[in-house]
């Protein structure tokens, strides 16, 4: 994950540091660096539709993730990670330098090494038996549930968009035909 998250910083760094040019038949986009365009929409033209984070909102979610047990950086069982850290230790650490005919498919060695190491593991019926973490549900009854369960109340918390006064783009507003 570590690899993963690395790569979407650098990707949303460099997104948002490149330009949007004027386009003269698509008026509604502004032209700007989108960190500019978010963070200084009045030197810029743009809207501003950033909303206050509600901390009590945030901590009642947070507190729901912790009751619930997810953890959003977990991708494989503890016990299979351990599995892959043995079987990618025998060939030592992933290279610092990625070389130059592999940038396109950087790991790709250690990959099918890992690969194939696993095959063998689970045709061999090696314990600890390697599995992958259950599918997140997330669907609203379910976090309803856990949150009857556990006394905790979000109601009080969501935020009525009318009442803060927010000029929402409705769909009726966006001309679809000039994109």
């Amino acid at each position: 994950m570590p690899i993963i998250r690395s790569e979407f910083v650098q990707f949303v760094q460099t997104w948002n540091a490149h330009r949007i040019r004027k386009q003269p038949t698509r008026t509604h986009v502004i032209p700007g660096r989108p960190w500019s365009l978010f963070f200084h929409p009045e030197q810029t033209g743009a809207q501003d539709f950033r909303l206050p984070l509600d901390l009590d909102l945030h901590q009642k979610l947070s507190m729901l993730a912790d009751l619930d047990g997810f953890d959003p950086d977990q991708y494989l069982p503890s016990t299979t990670m351990a599995v892959c850290q043995e079987v990618l230790g025998r060939i030592g650490r992933l290279p610092s330098q990625i070389p130059p005919e592999l940038v396109n498919q950087p790991f790709i060695r250690q990959y099918q090494y890992l690969q194939e190491e696993l095959q063998v593991w689970i045709r061999t019926n090696r314990s600890p038996a390697i599995s992958l973490l259950p599918q997140p549900i997330g669907n609203l009854d379910y976090l309803q549930d856990l949150m009857q369960r556990h006394h905790i109340s979000l109601q009080d918390t969501w935020i009525d968009m009318e009442q803060a006064g927010l000029d929402l783009i409705k769909e009726e507003d966006i001309d679809f035909e000039s994109e």
